[in-house]
């Protein structure tokens, strides 16, 4: 079925079919190397692969990881869905859904996720493994235990908060998977909870990126 997309779309170049607007597929298709190298079928399929991957997998992880921490946090979960109740309040009647300004004014919520980032890499795999211990000094108190509140009024110096990467490795998803996330509490939040089912691996800990099984309950 991929393969098929990237065949039409160059058959509809070759004949001159000019599109309306240029996207990702174009620019596959297009680009071009220091050599004049361009990408073949298969590169440009396992490429759309990735990014399909990447950008569908890697929200839900995260999204799965906050709502886990706040339904084992109450006080947070409080906190957050009554900041989210105080931004619908303001909401118009008239509209429907929410707005990026609305997006913009969750704070606390941001703070969450930013704390979930920190705990857990929304990477369903990481190919890199610290050889031995690093100690970094004055960086975070308690630094396994769940807390927005060290958010408050902190901004993390340049390269001590990547979880997205850095530089010409940020990956250019970062700030539609976080709108993905908070997006899915503000719908979801107030509506249901979220159970943990038992599980055979008895020692699975929070600093690991595995599967988790839960059950939706409604209130």
């Amino acid at each position: 079925m991929l393969r098929s997309i990237p065949d039409e779309r160059i058959r509809q170049r070759d004949k001159n079919f000019s599109h309306k607007r240029r996207d990702m597929m174009d620019t596959l298709i297009e680009v071009e190397d220091e050599n004049g190298h361009r990408l073949d079928d298969q590169e440009i399929m396992d490429l759309l692969l990735m990014y399909f991957n990447v950008g569908h997998e890697s929200s839900g992880h995260i999204t799965m990881w906050t709502t886990i921490f706040l339904q084992e946090h109450a006080e947070f979960l409080e906190k957050a869905r009554a900041k989210q109740e105080e931004i619908l309040r303001r909401r118009p009647q008239s509209q429907q859904g929410m707005t990026l300004n609305e997006y913009r004014q969750m704070h606390y919520l941001s703070k969450v996720i930013n704390e979930t980032l920190r705990l857990i890499t929304f990477s369903l795999a990481v190919f890199r493994e610290a050889k031995t211990d690093v100690t970094i000094s004055e960086y975070h108190s308690n630094p396994k235990k769940f807390d927005p509140s060290r958010w408050d009024n902190f901004t993390p110096k340049t390269g001590t908060f990547m979880p997205f990467g850095l530089g010409s490795h940020l990956c250019p998803g970062n700030e539609l998977a976080m709108l993905e996330v908070a997006m899915y509490r503000n719908r979801m939040g107030g509506v249901l909870g979220v159970t943990r089912r038992p599980s055979k691996q008895s020692n699975v800990k929070h600093d690991l990126t595995l599967p988790v099984p839960m059950r939706l309950m409604h209130p």
